[in-house]
């Protein structure tokens, strides 16, 4: 009987021991932070490498005022359907946040 006991309590041990062996390899593994690979300086651009002007300058658009007056007509008269409740953008633009959105534009 006793010897039963010792092959049980060897076995309980050895268990454990490979169950966290296990649990501290998978650890490991998931927790991995591959390293950063070094990338060449590459030129993606037409014909051959030249220096890029990086510079910020002024620039403007310009839109005919009709345009503008379309715009602000359309946004006047949108037409918005009242959205499912507790939904969310679940299924496509909350029309409650779109009302935001076109309030915004207007002004």
């Amino acid at each position: 009987m006793t010897n039963r006991m010792g092959a049980c309590r060897l076995l309980l041990i050895v268990s454990i021991g490979l169950t966290a062996i296990s649990i501290g390899f998978i650890y490991n593994k998931l927790t991995y932070v591959p390293p950063i690979p070094k990338l060449e300086s590459t030129w993606w651009g037409p014909g051959q490498p030249h220096n890029v002007d990086k510079s910020i300058r002024p620039f403007k658009i310009n839109v005919p005022k009709k345009e503008l007056d379309d715009l602000n007509t359309r946004l006047q008269h949108v037409k918005l359907t009242p959205p499912l409740e507790s939904i969310g953008f679940q299924y496509g633009f909350n029309t409650d946040y779109l009302k935001k959105v076109v309030d915004f534009w207007r002004t």
